[in-house]
Parts: C-alpha cells; structure tokens; sequence
C-alpha cells in the first residue's frame, strides 16, 4: 500500500508540472519527450514523402529523355539503310550519286553529341536541384536535434527528467529477458547433443522442453505477485 500511495503521489506531481506547461495536443497535455518524438515521425515523414517525389519527377524526365533518343534513334537507323540501300541500287544502274548521299546518318541514340547531351542536362537542371534539396533536407531530419523539430524551446533536463519518470512508471520494462537468439542457440546444441547419442537415449523425447520467452506483457499481468524493491 505504501508503495502504491508513493507512486500516486509521484504521478500527481508529474501530472501538476505538466499541467504548468505549454500543451501540445488538444484535451489535455503530453510529455515533451512524446510531442517531440511525434514531431520527429511526422517531419520525417514529410520529407521522405518529398524525397520520393523529387526522385520520382526526375526518373520520370530522364525516361521520357531516353524514350526520346530511342525514337530518334530508330528514325535514324532506318534512314541509314536506306541511303546505303540507294547507293547500291544507282550504282548497280550506273547513276550518279548526289555528294550528299555518300554523308553517313548518325544515330543520335548510339552516338550522341556533347550539345546533344548538355541540352538534356540542362532540360533537367532543375529537378536535380530539386532532388538535391529534398535529399539534403531528409538527411538534415535524421538529427536528433530538438531545434529542427520545434520553435519552442525544451530544456534536455525536461526531456531527462520525462525519461526517468517513464522508467518509474514501468519498471518492469528493465528486466532484462534473455534473447530469442540466444535460446535458438541453446535449442541447436540439445539437438546436436541428441543426434549424437548424448546421455544414451537417442530419442527427441528424452530433451528437457524448451525454455519459455518471457514477455514483459504477461509479468505486468502478474505484477501484483512481484515485489519490487
């Protein structure tokens, strides 16, 4: 009993102090660690929603530019067998040829040329920025800082106080609860054990059950058994 009038004393007092702050959300007030944390999920969110939209404007534009060329490129292509197909014809009659027509087509999506090139990176100048911007500002989110997510300031012993007072609230969230990896090791080594013949048996059924996973949601049902110091 002393313990619970203790805890509820320390969950009014808390309760008090934040009552004395600014609220971030409406019907009532949050910690600050949980408003900040929010704005983090949030802000972050926004920009990968950016930087995803950025990315997608400029796959789309270089696409389209690659699409382009390709269909110039057959254009081109096909004009060129056709002139070799013309010259092989006048010469098979003995005509005489245009000088123009002994003049190779280029294929401009095989061979392009440098102003060919600059004028499609300079056509995507702008979504480059643009992505450039997008992804410089994600990577600026993935801070910690408290001063990228909010103009009100919060001082770090607020958030440290909060922190400890989450711990007080759950304590059983400390118990330290072995690994599932570290389990599945153990199970490995009893069947390399059994396989082997160890202790005479031979048989699955001769191995001890395996270990339970405790599961912090099935202590705190039984919390009222467990005394805490």
């Amino acid at each position: 009993m002393d313990m619970k009038k203790a805890r509820a004393s320390q969950v009014a007092t808390h309760k008090a102090k934040l009552n004395a702050r600014l609220s971030f959300q409406k019907g009532g007030s949050i910690l600050a660690s949980d408003a900040l944390a929010q704005k983090k999920v949030k802000a972050r969110k926004a920009a990968e929603e950016k930087l995803k939209k950025a990315q997608t404007a400029v796959t789309r534009a270089e696409n389209k530019a690659k699409e382009d060329l390709r269909v110039k490129g057959v254009a081109a292509r096909k004009a060129e067998r056709d002139r070799v197909k013309t010259i092989q014809e006048h010469q098979a009659l003995g005509i005489q040829l245009a000088p123009e027509i002994w003049i190779p087509i280029r294929d401009p999506q095989k061979n392009p040329t440098a102003e060919e090139t600059e004028a499609i990176r300079i056509s995507h100048q702008s979504l480059y920025d643009k992505l450039a911007q997008e992804q410089a500002e994600y990577n600026l989110l993935q801070s910690d800082d408290p001063t990228l997510f909010t103009d009100i300031p919060i001082d770090p012993a607020i958030l440290a106080e909060e922190q400890a007072f989450q711990a007080r609230q759950n304590p059983l969230s400390q118990i330290a609860v072995r690994g599932a990896s570290e389990e599945l090791e153990e199970a490995d080594q009893e069947m390399e054990g059994i396989e082997e013949g160890e202790g005479g048996c031979g048989m699955v059924l001769c191995s001890s059950p395996p270990m339970s996973v405790a599961s912090i949601d099935s202590i705190a049902e039984n919390a009222d058994f467990i005394s805490l110091e």
